[in-house]
């Protein structure tokens, strides 16, 4: 028993004593229960305190007062699809009568740990991360699995916490074989240089499922500050225009950069989709605003968010029997103008 006192429960005290869990609860959370004799209500209270019972959230959620507050951590929302993202994170939540915190950590894992502590520390119900700082060596990761702390992640996958990513092979697969039918043979991968293990790996899937020819351009990624990530997208793009093989097809990781990317070709008197075709991931609103539209893999915001917002809610409304779960969004292709059909 020494060696679990930290982690000591209800349970364990109603074992201990030989009564109910729910005797132990109304016991340790002050309640009126005339079933439990005063030997023992005296007998809980004593075990409990050798056993340096810690309630953990759970057990509070049962008696504490809501906050009807959720928190949300993010790196940053300088980019549209991360500003679309919290604002759908904020509609849906609102939608369910929660309030929505946000706290930006300019994609420091530092700052991303040092965040989550202080919204557990705090009077929300539960919180939403974008972030793959948390993982299991980390002192944050025990804490909230000995806490129970209703959370929910973005972006990661681990079995100990509800998780959802954007499963993006749908629509890659659907953008390739558009490629490939339209006469196209040669790639290229532009992104820059942290944004490309997931992505990457299922591009190059369908690339050879394809067999299409490519190569790969990286760009800086200035975190603090968009016009200097526009600088070097536009950097990019004048190594792209000089190639002599330069390639039929830019597959961008983003809307943002397949933004940016049209903008510095048209200066450079290259045309999208004429002399070569541009590609985007996010299927941003903004996108079909450009010249031209932009063909898109849609990740859709608002049903990421409308999945995160219910599954958070539900461990919040059934701490003892919520169970994790992983859960892919799926994605798809929006066809529109930056792609050329090779005649």
């Amino acid at each position: 028993m020494n060696g679990k006192m930290n982690m000591a429960t209800m349970k364990d005290i109603a074992e201990q004593v030989g009564v109910s869990r729910p005797a132990v609860s109304a016991v340790l959370n002050n309640k009126n229960n005339s079933r439990v004799s005063p030997e023992n209500r005296r007998k809980i209270l004593e075990i409990a305190s050798k056993m340096n019972f810690q309630p953990n959230f759970a057990a509070r959620a049962l008696v504490r007062q809501r906050t009807h507050m959720i928190g949300f951590i993010c790196g940053g929302i300088n980019e549209p699809f991360f500003a679309n993202l919290t604002e759908m994170m904020l509609t849906e939540a609102e939608a369910r009568g929660y309030r929505l915190l946000t706290l930006l950590t300019n994609w420091s894992q530092e700052k991303e740990l040092e965040r989550l502590n202080l919204m557990m520390d705090s009077s929300i119900d539960g919180i939403i991360m974008f972030s793959s700082s948390l993982k299991s060596e980390t002192k944050e990761y025990k804490r909230l699995l000995e806490k129970r702390f209703p959370v929910v992640l973005l972006n990661d996958m681990t079995p100990d916490f509800t998780s959802l990513m954007f499963d993006i092979r749908q629509g890659v697969n659907e953008l390739l074989e558009l490629i490939s039918n339209g006469g196209h043979r040669k790639v290229a991968m532009v992104h820059y240089m942290n944004d490309a293990t997931i992505k990457k790996k299922v591009y190059m899937e369908s690339i050879r499922k394809y067999d299409l020819e490519y190569e790969e351009y990286i760009f800086h990624n200035d975190i603090d500050n968009i016009s200097g990530e526009w600088k070097s997208i536009s950097e990019c793009a004048t190594r792209i225009a000089s190639d002599p093989q330069r390639p039929d097809v830019l597959l961008m990781f983003s809307d943002f950069s397949a933004i940016a990317m049209i903008s510095a070709l048209t200066k450079l008197g290259i045309n999208v989709p004429d002399d070569i075709s541009v590609a985007g991931m996010d299927g941003l609103f903004l996108g079909g605003m450009t010249t031209p539209p932009l063909t898109s893999i849609l990740k859709d915001c608002a049903e990421m968010s409308r999945i995160a917002i219910d599954e958070l809610i539900k461990q919040i409304d059934h701490p003892d029997t919520y169970k994790p779960r992983n859960l892919l969004v799926p994605t798809k292709l929006i066809i529109r103008n930056s792609i050329s059909k090779i005649q």
